[in-house]
């Protein structure tokens, strides 16, 4: 008889969400399970694994194939530019459900100052972390609201630079939007964490 499986020794990944108002005091802070990896990630594992050309579904929609050409470490990377809204973490205010076939967000939030639009900081990723009973790291990205009004998260989108494609990994709705004040900011972190003992 075959033993069951231990699901806390799964990789598994969390959002969480603080927001600032624009005297620095943090107003909310969010946390949730991220579950919701799109079918271009795992077309990335394999990509990984076999050493082959992959194909991927563009923000755009339009369907791509990846060379191997690109390195490795090139195509995984997430780590935007501040300003750069094309791949990294990325938020929007969309309703629709997920799909393992999405590949953008529902509606992104655009870098900028004017209406509707957040400025987009750059996305870092920080080093593992070992505390003794998992190990994890966290991929961060800062938000500011300079647009003259409150403006309402809803998903967060991860996108890596895939060889300058920049598909889509991972999309998630939340569970409990959050608003961001004008003047104010909102942190996300993507934190992805193995539990060994």
């Amino acid at each position: 008889m075959s033993k069951g499986v231990n699901i806390s020794h799964v990789p598994v990944a969390y959002i969480e969400l603080e927001v600032r108002d624009k005297n620095g005091k943090l107003i909310k802070k969010h946390r949730q399970p991220a579950h919701s990896w799109v079918k271009n990630f795992m077309n990335i594992l394999r990509y990984g694994f076999a050493n082959h050309d992959v194909p991927c579904t563009k923000q755009d929609g339009s369907t791509v194939s990846i060379t191997i050409n690109a390195s490795l470490g090139w195509f995984l990377r997430v780590t935007a530019g501040a300003g750069d809204d094309s791949h990294g973490l990325m938020v929007g205010n969309g309703s629709k459900a997920f799909e393992v076939d999405d590949y953008s967000l529902d509606s992104k939030i655009p870098h900028g100052s004017n209406a509707n639009q957040l400025v987009y900081g750059e996305t870092t990723v920080e080093n593992v972390v070992d505390d003794g009973s998992k190990l994890y790291f966290r991929i961060i990205r800062t938000f500011s609201n300079n647009s003259g009004s409150s403006i309402t998260v809803t998903e967060v989108g991860l996108a890596v630079a895939g060889a300058d494609n920049k598909p889509l990994i991972a999309r998630d709705v939340l569970d409990s939007p959050v608003t961001v004040p004008n003047g104010g900011t909102l942190t996300v972190r993507y934190i992805i964490q193995y539990q060994y003992a």
